[in-house]
């Protein structure tokens, strides 16, 4: 039979993947294109050289870098908090410390006010809605500034009163099971990141149970899945939890059960809670 020879050539060992070619190996950093710098990286190189020492003593591009660091947007909604160059800088044919708009001329970016919130929140604070959070600004009467959270549901508005939206799918639709039983849990981790205050996450979490009860879904399962989720993360409002003047939100499933049987009410006037160090365990 007639031999056939192979060449075997040396590669490298078993696990290791072989060199690169030059071609596919990247240039040095100092040659690698620089990407575009976001606004704020673009004012704050600006701010450095107009107050190279970072106390704001010039009041010019360090002052709207401070400004626009609570400025936010998502798509077509704006944010600004305290911000009185926001209305300097809103378009791009205006010019303010060197820089110039954000916007174009087209595009008109009106401010918004929200009359009916004043009735739900506490005396003496001030309310702005941003997507689904509330944000409820007030001063204590010590002068510090305090910013807290809660839902924000814009079917609230009096522009969509009679209109009747479905939240949740029912629990006989044919979605998978698994997909149903994670909606209670992924609505849990919303609450639990948007709401700072645990007298609104209680009562919202109450209003997710019973939806979901109407969709059709077990109420009985419902707050089995909320004590579960509550003990695997003991780091939701731990604080609030371990307080000595209020020991009821050391058991936040028995407050939510009290909302369910409609023995509690949510008061959206009163002050959220005050946290010290004096009122930890």
């Amino acid at each position: 039979m007639p031999v056939c020879e192979r060449t075997v050539r040396a590669g490298p060992p078993r696990g290791l993947l072989p060199p690169l070619p030059p071609a596919l190996l990247l240039p040095p950093p100092q040659q690698l294109p620089q990407p575009r710098l976001p606004m704020l990286q673009l004012l704050g190189d600006l701010a450095a050289v107009a107050d190279p020492g970072g106390n704001g003593t010039s009041g010019g591009a360090a002052a709207v870098v401070r400004a626009f660091s609570l400025t936010k947007r998502y798509l077509d909604d704006l944010l600004a908090l305290n911000n009185r160059f926001i209305s300097r800088l809103l378009s791009v044919d205006q010019r303010y410390a060197g820089m110039h708009g954000l916007y174009p001329t087209s595009l008109q970016v009106e401010p918004q006010s929200h009359p009916h919130l004043q009735t739900q929140i506490p005396a003496g604070t001030t309310a702005m809605p941003f997507l689904d959070i509330l944000l409820i600004l007030r001063t204590t009467p010590s002068g510090d500034a305090r910013i807290t959270t809660r839902l924000y549901d814009k079917r609230v508005q009096p522009v969509f009163d009679g209109v009747r939206l479905s939240r949740f799918i029912g629990a006989d639709s044919n979605v998978n099971e698994a997909s149903k039983r994670n909606i209670f849990t992924g609505q849990f981790h919303r609450l639990r990141r948007v709401v700072m205050e645990v007298e609104n996450f209680v009562f919202e979490s109450a209003n997710l149970i019973a939806a979901l009860t109407q969709m059709g879904y077990s109420r009985a399962r419902l707050i089995r899945d909320c004590a579960r989720v509550l003990e695997a993360t003991p780091q939701a409002y731990y604080i609030q939890r371990r307080q000595r003047q209020h020991p009821e939100y050391a058991d936040l499933v028995g407050l939510i059960r009290q909302y369910l049987a409609r023995r509690r009410h949510f008061d959206s006037t009163a002050v959220p809670l005050e946290l010290t160090q004096t009122h930890h365990w």
